[in-house]
């Protein structure tokens, strides 16, 4: 009975241990191999740093980090493709134009994290009477910008209800928006009629304008030195013409264009309000050393309201207003340097 028993303690003993070692063997395994996925799975994703602002044309490194930190994943980046801003597959974030936006850290298992991005224009020093708009450089058309020879705008063609001198001229559709305007009000406002002269000039049509002044004065006696001399000094070059950035209009109170136009009662509410429209006169005549070109009271170019506001109120002429704004953009870089964006919303 006593051997019977013990034997019993012996064979309980050794199941008990196969027990432990079956649990060991394959239990443990799965618990640790739990722990280990729970350890290396991404809950997760935080970019830093947060919603923040970014100068335009300043770029930004955002970092992040994994919860758990142990976690194992693949991470891309995405931006909202709304031209605001761009981000990098390393997570460079660049500023494109000024606006609100955001970007996106995507993780496995769809695990994502976004921050929001205020991407601000650099501002110019409190103070300063430098144009604000310094950052929208305007076409411009001259001897030391010459347009290519298949340079062609976005064109639409004048409408027949606008007095002209021929059918079927041609300007940019804003262009062609503002003048519609102008002429509403400035014909209700004088009584006078107002004609279209030129508009958009195609290189070859330019060339051939040049061509035909530079004959007029060698038939005067002129040397093909002297005749190109004086005929830039009224027509442009091919491709140094404002008329061929289909921005530019001669007006009149007749069919024919004369410098009687500044002293007509059209012409003068021309020159005075031009600019409410967005138009400009191209061509001063206290300006001729810096345009190149003599007066012409006739010559209209649109700019924009914004900024032919500042251009007649600042008595410029657009090579002028140009070189501001590039001081702006300057002293913009500068103030920017010493001010952060984030203090701007601050």
């Amino acid at each position: 009975m006593h051997n019977n028993s013990k034997s019993l303690r012996i064979i309980f003993g050794f199941l008990f241990f196969l027990t432990i070692g079956a649990i060991v063997r394959y239990c443990l395994p799965i618990g640790i191999q739990q722990h280990e996925l729970l350890r290396i799975t991404l809950r997760e994703l935080h970019i830093s740093p947060s919603d923040c602002c970014v100068y335009v044309g300043d770029d930004l490194t955002a970092t992040y980090t994994m919860v758990p930190l142990t976690a194992v994943s693949g991470v891309s980046w995405s931006d909202a493709d709304d031209g605001v801003v761009s981000v990098s597959g390393d997570g460079v974030i660049t500023a494109l134009s000024a606006g609100s936006s955001s970007v996106t850290l995507t993780g496995d298992g769809g695990v994502a994290a976004t921050v929001k991005i205020t991407a601000l224009r650099k501002p110019l020093p409190p103070g300063s009477d430098l144009p604000q708009l310094y950052y929208e450089q305007l076409p411009i058309a001259n001897v030391s910008n010459p347009l290519p020879f298949d340079y062609l705008p976005e064109l639409v063609t004048i409408p027949s209800k606008y007095p002209a001198n021929r059918s079927g001229m041609q300007v940019t559709p804003e262009t062609l928006a503002a003048y519609e305007r102008l002429y509403k009000d400035a014909t209700a406002a004088t009584g006078q009629q107002l004609y279209v002269l030129s508009a958009f000039r195609s290189f070859a049509k330019q060339q051939s304008l040049f061509d035909e002044d530079v004959a007029a004065y060698r038939a005067r006696g002129y040397s093909e030195e002297e005749a190109r001399r004086i005929t830039a000094q009224s027509t442009q070059i091919p491709g140094c013409s404002e008329h061929q950035l289909g921005l530019t209009l001669d007006v009149g109170h007749t069919y024919a264009v004369n410098n009687t136009f500044a002293s007509s009662a059209i012409g003068r509410w021309i020159t005075q309000n031009a600019h409410h429209y967005g138009f400009i006169l191209r061509y001063p005549a206290d300006k001729v050393d810096k345009t190149g070109i003599d007066y012409e009271s006739w010559h209209f170019r649109y700019v924009g309201e914004a900024h032919a506001k500042y251009i007649y109120e600042h008595h410029l002429c657009l090579e002028e207003y140009i070189e501001l704004q590039a001081q702006a953009k300057q002293a913009a870089e500068e103030y920017a340097l010493a001010v952060p964006a984030g203090s701007i919303l601050a």
